[in-house]
C-alpha cells in the first residue's frame, strides 16, 4: 500500500495537469462505483498534497483546473452548477487549511487556524443569512422529521426538539466539514511524510498539543455556552471542540502505541467511536484538555 501511494504521489506532484486530473478521476468514480467513497477523501487530499509541497500558486492552479473541470461537468449532467459548487466549497476549505500548514509548518497550529476559520465562517453565516435557525427548521421538519417518525418516534417530543437542534445546525454543520477536513489534511501530511520523510508523520501526530492556552479559551467559551444558553456559544464550542478530538486522537495512539497489543487496543477505540460516538468524542476532548495542563504522554514515560 505505501509503495502505491508513493507512487500514485510521485505522479500527482509532478504537474498541475496530473494533479487536477487525479481529483476529478476521484470524485468521478464513486458517482458510478459507490463503493469507491473513500476517493472523495482522497481528492481532497491530493489538493493539500499539492499545497503542502509546492505552495500555494501551484494550490491555486489545481484547485482552479479542478473546479472548471467539475462545473463543465456538473452543468452538462445537470443543466445547472450547483453539482461543481457541492465539491468546490470542501476543496476550498481543504486549500486554506493547508496553507495555513504549508505557512506555520506547525500542526498544532494549523489546526487551530482550521477552528479560527471555521468559527469564522459560522459568525458570516450568522450575519449574511437572516433567520438561518429558520432555514434550517424547515430542512429538519421536511426532511427529517418523517424518517423519525417513521422509526417510531413520537411526533410530540420531535416538535420540541427540532427547533432546539435548529438553533446549532449551522455550527454543527461547519464542525462536520472542520472533522473532515481535518482528516483529509492529516492524510496529505501523512502522505507527504511517506515521500520524503518516512514516519515523520508518526512522530509529529503523536506529539500533537495544542497547549494549554488553548484549552483556557475552549473552556471559557464552554462555560459561558453552558452559563449563558446561547446557541452560538454553543456552536463555538462545537467548532472548537473539534481540534481537541483528533489532540485526543493522537494522545490515544502515543500511549496505546506503546502496548504489545496496539493494534488490538486502537481497533476497540475506532470500533467504540463508531458505535457509542457522542460518549467516546467527550472522553477524548476531556483528555485533550487534560494532557494540555499536565502533559500526560512525558508523565507516563517517567514512570
Amino acid at each position: 500500500m505505501g509503495n502505491l501511494f508513493k507512487k500514485v504521489g510521485e505522479f500527482v506532484l509532478s504537474n498541475p495537469i496530473n494533479a487536477a486530473g487525479s481529483v476529478i478521476l476521484c470524485i468521478a468514480l464513486p458517482e458510478f462505483i459507490p463503493f469507491f467513497w473513500p476517493l472523495y477523501i482522497l481528492s481532497n487530499a491530493i489538493i493539500a498534497l499539492v499545497v503542502l509541497r509546492h505552495g500555494i500558486k501551484i494550490g491555486i492552479e489545481v484547485l482552479f483546473i479542478s473546479n472548471i473541470a467539475l462545473a463543465v461537468y456538473g452543468f452538462m449532467q445537470t443543466q445547472s452548477i450547483i453539482y461543481g459548487a457541492l465539491y468546490s466549497l470542501p476543496m476550498i476549505a481543504v486549500f486554506i487549511y493547508a496553507t495555513a500548514l504549508h505557512k506555520t509548518i506547525s500542526l498544532p497550529l494549523g489546526l487551530i487556524f482550521g477552528s479560527i476559520f471555521g468559527a469564522t465562517c459560522l459568525l458570516i453565516a450568522h450575519i449574511v443569512v437572516p433567520n438561518i435557525d429558520g432555514h434550517w427548521l424547515n430542512f429538519l421538519n421536511e426532511y427529517i422529521q418523517p424518517l423519525f417518525l417513521q422509526l417510531g418516534f413520537d411526533n410530540a417530543r420531535l416538535e420540541k426538539v427540532l427547533p432546539i437542534a435548529a438553533e446549532i445546525m449551522t455550527g454543527s454543520y461547519i464542525a462536520a466539514i472542520l472533522i473532515w477536513t481535518t482528516i483529509t489534511l492529516l492524510v496529505a501530511r501523512w502522505w507527504q511524510a511517506l515521500l520524503y520523510k518516512p514516519k515523520g508523520f508518526k512522530k509529529e501526530f503523536y506529539d500533537l498539543r495544542l497547549g494549554y492556552a488553548s484549552s483556557i479559551i475552549y473552556l471559557l467559551i464552554l462555560a459561558a455556552s453552558l452559563l449563558t444558553k446561547e446557541p452560538l456559544l454553543k456552536e463555538l464550542s462545537l467548532i472548537f471542540g473539534v481540534m481537541f478530538i483528533f489532540q485526543g486522537l493522537a494522545l490515544a495512539h502515543n500511549v496505546l502505541s506503546r502496548s504489545i497489543i496496539a493494534k488490538m487496543w486502537l481497533g476497540l477505540m475506532y470500533f467504540f467511536l463508531l458505535i457509542s460516538t457522542a460518549i467516546v468524542v467527550v472522553f477524548l476532548v476531556v483528555t485533550a484538555l487534560v494532557d494540555n495542563f499536565i502533559d500526560i504522554r512525558n508523565r507516563l514515560k517517567t514512570t
